[in-house]
């Protein structure tokens, strides 16, 4: 068996992302001759990929329920609790810190940077460049698109999915939560089949017995506020045998908040669909457009 030294950490002081790699920054704590934690010595750096780093998570998350089974976190859960009244009482809830405005952009340049953000390998310019046609190989492989067929695409921006079924004859619905998205996407599809809605407008059409043969959310209910309700909405829009696209982070949640930028309040967005769709199978995100498949998934879904 290979020697190791044991580290006792102290506190983590910094976490950073570059291209397909994890960057972990500790005040660490090294023990004495006796084994002992004594005083704080040099930062330990861990830098892992993204296999390792989903490892350690599974790893941690198995240590997590341990000690929970244990009842090792009972106080700390009583002590969450009572942050999160704190925190609800002074105005802090999730819904209240909501900020839709990271998406309020002033021309399609700046919208493309935030419908698409830079991970690390390609600009927002060439992931736009190849993950649009890579996406919309899918949905041709997976549904019979073209003159008379309605889609919604809920979450389009600025509408470079509306943009390419337009294209195929599709009558496409966009919709989306922010003004700013919604002028340029009129602009940049330039289609006469495409028109965009507020997500207000869509329930409201809905209601009014509005319905559509496909969806697509893409990059959208990881984003949402009550991504459940959005997700309801869509449903309703169905016909019976409707089909949704999805693609989203595989593993986490990212919410716009005022006092940061984005938040995980994990949401199970996949087990979420699966609770109110039949699903009718998962796609790994294609590789090499940019990001590291890994982390993301697409997946195919249809009402019964």
């Amino acid at each position: 068996m290979s020697e190791h030294m044991e580290v006792f950490i102290d506190g983590l002081n910094q976490l950073h992302f570059t291209g397909g790699l994890v960057r972990l920054d500790f005040m660490s704590l090294h023990p004495e001759d006796e084994g002992t934690p004594s005083e704080k010595k040099t930062n330990l750096r861990v830098i892992m990929n993204a296999r390792q780093t989903v490892q350690l998570r599974d790893s941690l998350n198995t240590f997590i329920q341990r000690l929970q089974e244990a009842n090792v976190f009972q106080n700390q859960a009583a002590g969450n609790r009572d942050v999160g009244r704190r925190n609800a009482r002074n105005g802090r809830s999730l819904e209240e810190r909501y900020n839709p405005g990271v998406f309020s952009v002033s021309n399609i340049d700046d919208a493309k940077r935030i419908i698409l953000t830079d991970e690390g390998r390609d600009g927002s310019e060439d992931r736009w460049r190849k993950e649009t046609p890579a996406l919309i190989s899918l949905l041709k492989n997976e549904w019979r698109l073209g003159e008379g067929t309605t889609v919604v695409d809920y979450g389009c921006g600025i509408g470079r999915i509306s943009k390419e079924l337009c294209r195929m004859g599709c009558r496409v619905v966009g919709v989306d939560i922010s003004p700013e998205m919604r002028n340029l996407a009129v602009q940049y599809v330039n289609d006469e089949r495409f028109s965009v809605v507020t997500p207000e407008a869509f329930v409201n059409m809905v209601n009014h017995g509005f319905s559509c043969d496909y969806a697509c959310t893409i990059w959208v209910l990881q984003h949402c506020l009550k991504p459940t309700e959005d997700l309801g909405h869509i449903k309703r829009a169905l016909k019976n045998g409707g089909g949704l696209f999805v693609v989203n982070n595989k593993f986490s949640r990212a919410v716009p908040v005022i006092d940061g930028v984005w938040q995980n309040d994990n949401i199970d967005i996949w087990r979420m669909c699966r609770d109110n769709l039949r699903e009718v199978r998962l796609l790994d995100f294609p590789d090499g457009i940019g990001v590291d498949a890994r982390f993301y998934q697409c997946g195919f879904y249809q009402k019964n």
